[in-house]
């Protein structure tokens, strides 16, 4: 079981957090040392983690409370983005994209069609997007809750992308953080800027809007806020 104070502490705490743009804040490991962190992600006021053997678990979190009161979501992934609205989309070990509409105890998955993607997010009624294993980029913002969405190829190569609130953030392979907004998507003809690159290699980035996180190959979870209309000096 996930440590839930942790998770509290790593996402909820966020909020609270000091932190000055473009420095980078340490926050404790949701993995909690029982097992393997391979995604988190939150939205609104719901929190999902990925640990272990793929085994997803969700719960609601508020940022006034110690604890966070896990449940098991059925199916297995590898990565997790939980949408605002309580959407739910992520891979699983096959690289097949899954979806759902609410997070449930027995979840009704729809299966999402296109290329293979080891990674994948949703900006809920707006746009999906998909990384594949040589690192490039799908996007789809046409029936994207549907199994056959119309993807289209992006400009830029990552290893993930995270898209939310009209923006898009991506990790590649050399561990540099971009970010564009998604307005050229239509014409890929995506704009992208950098942004703090993290101190550490991240395995796992996440992104609500308003914060960027990752995941150390440590289990440690890094955390930033920044402006996207300023540049990098």
């Amino acid at each position: 079981m996930v440590h839930a104070l942790h998770v509290l502490f790593a996402l909820a705490a966020l909020t609270s957090a000091k932190t000055t743009y473009p420095s980078w804040t340490t926050m404790p490991s949701p993995a909690g040392g029982n097992g393997d962190l391979k995604s988190v992600s939150s939205g609104g006021n719901i929190v999902c983690v990925v640990v272990g053997s793929s085994k997803i678990q969700c719960g609601a979190f508020n940022a006034k409370k110690a604890d966070v009161d896990w449940n098991a979501v059925s199916g297995e992934l590898e990565q997790v983005v939980v949408g605002p609205k309580g959407t739910i989309i992520g891979v699983n070990n096959d690289n097949e994209v899954r979806y759902s509409s609410k997070i449930l105890p027995t979840q009704a998955w729809i299966q999402i069609s296109g290329e293979t993607y080891e990674s994948v997010s949703m900006d809920e009624d707006k746009f999906v997007c998909g990384v594949t294993p040589d690192n490039k980029l799908d996007c789809a913002w046409n029936g994207i809750k549907s199994k056959n969405p119309n993807w289209s190829r992006q400009n830029g190569l990552f290893k993930q992308v995270i898209v939310a609130n009209g923006r898009l953030v991506g990790l590649n392979k050399d561990n540099k953080l971009y970010t564009t907004p998604t307005d050229t998507m239509p014409t890929s003809t995506l704009k992208w800027q950098a942004i703090p690159s993290p101190p550490s290699l991240l395995k796992q980035i996440s992104y609500d809007g308003e914060r960027v996180c990752g995941i150390t190959t440590s289990n440690t979870v890094l955390c930033t806020t920044f402006d996207p209309t300023k540049p990098l000096d």
